[in-house]
């Protein structure tokens, strides 16, 4: 499978969502050790996946999609004005997996 080019049927199985991070798995790291900011897309329920941007910045936005700022006590959804309702929803769904 092609990153960013995952078929519907293997991104069904994710729940509540598929979310890509960048860099290498530690498994005794935390994962909101620091700030990531992730893009949402999709066109359905089951395709709406969250891949994270390489850095943190307002230039990274789009008013196409949906973006997720996590950190390790807040969060923030910033919804641009064309993003759909699967993309809205793959967002909250990210925020409420962290409870943040």
């Amino acid at each position: 499978v092609i990153q960013n080019k995952e078929p519907e049927d293997f991104l069904s199985h994710f729940t509540p969502k598929m979310l890509v991070s960048n860099g290498k798995y530690e498994p005794n790291s935390p994962f909101l050790s620091s700030s990531r900011l992730y893009h949402i897309r999709g066109s359905n329920e089951n395709y709406s996946h969250a891949v994270e941007c390489p850095t943190i910045d307002a230039s990274q936005l789009n008013s196409n999609d949906a973006f997720v700022l996590l950190q390790s006590k807040s969060s923030m959804i910033w919804l641009g004005c064309s993003s759909n309702q699967h993309e809205k929803d793959c967002a909250n769904a990210i925020v409420e997996r962290f409870n943040l």
